[in-house]
């Protein structure tokens, strides 16, 4: 592996597992920011763009829940479901499992099965044309 592939995955890791502590040594101070403020602009973007994606998905229980429910809800659902595939069209195919299992979203059906029926019709408007 080259030494630019092993920074790649490095970068990459710290941007999806920000739990890490500390700022990699690889990342130089200089310029107008610090090491820390410049790994936490990647990860935060990163995030940002996740949550952007859901409430795309999930308009309806976006409003539903209101702006600082629905952020807590695409934390949450980020942090138990990361991003696995380089498509982001499929991220949310877990919210409606999510939110039947996850307390306090389990106790308002309502929510699973809104969610549900949005990520339907977006699978059915992304499906090919039939005949």
């Amino acid at each position: 592996m080259s030494q630019l592939s092993k920074l790649q995955q490095a970068f990459q890791h710290h941007v999806l597992e920000p739990a890490d502590k500390g700022v990699p040594a690889w990342i130089r101070a200089g310029g107008r920011s610090t090491p820390e403020k410049q790994l936490f602009a990647y990860v935060h973007a990163y995030r940002a763009r996740l949550q952007e994606v859901l409430e795309n998905d999930f308009p309806a229980v976006a409003t539903a829940l209101g702006e600082d429910g629905f952020d807590a809800l695409a934390k949450a659902y980020i942090e138990a479901h990361p991003s696995h595939n380089f498509s982001l069209r499929v991220f949310g195919g877990h919210m409606a499992d999510f939110l039947a299992q996850q307390a306090p979203y389990q106790e308002q059906p309502w929510l699973s099965e809104l969610a549900g029926f949005e990520w339907t019709l977006g699978q059915a408007f992304d499906a090919a044309n039939a005949a």
